[in-house]
């Protein structure tokens, strides 16, 4: 018959248990684990909204500037295409048509970033967009005339210039301060 291995009984001391000292002692350590594991969360939770805050102030800084730098160069092309326009040559007016470049501006329709943009630059932007391709399809059709298409595209110009531009400008370069403040490197 095999042999049953006895241990032999320790004789524990039970004393520590029936002390009130002891269960506030350990009412005290299960608190302060409770708490700590509180604010540690507190604390990730904090700076992971800090992080996707000046993650996204980021983002937004690279979308204005990339749309005032858009809208400068196709200021600047539709300048050109209107002193083709003011003397054609006796080209096609459909030849000179002016490519604008629009692929921040298309960008910007698939992008979340868009909607923290100012909507005082989108509907401006989209504004001087649509006149401008208006005046560019009624002109080239010969619905208008050129010299009236070349003051609108130019008045056009000029507020985007001296209006939008300068206020873009400044509105990218106030997030990029915000930014450099919060040590977040561009």
């Amino acid at each position: 018959m095999p042999r049953i291995l006895r241990l032999p009984r320790n004789n524990m001391d039970h004393k520590d248990l029936k002390s009130s000292g002891f269960w506030v002692g350990q009412l005290f350590m299960l608190a302060g684990t409770v708490l700590g594991v509180y604010m540690a969360a507190q604390a990730g939770l904090y700076q992971a909204l800090q992080y996707d805050a000046i993650i996204d102030m980021q983002n937004n800084y690279y979308l204005r500037l990339s749309l005032h730098d858009e809208l400068h160069d196709n200021v600047q092309t539709l300048r050109s295409y209107t002193e083709q326009l003011a003397h054609p040559g006796g080209t096609d007016l459909r030849q000179l048509h002016p490519e604008l470049g629009l692929m921040v501006w298309e960008s910007m329709k698939f992008s979340a970033v868009t909607l923290e943009t100012p909507s005082q630059f989108l509907s401006e932007s989209q504004r001087f967009y649509q006149q401008v391709a208006d005046l560019v399809s009624r002109v080239e059709s010969r619905v208008i005339g050129a010299s009236f298409a070349i003051k609108r595209i130019n008045e056009l110009c000029d507020v985007m210039e001296q209006k939008t531009l300068p206020a873009l400008e400044e509105s990218y370069q106030a997030l990029r301060a915000d930014l450099e403040q919060r040590g977040a490197g561009l």
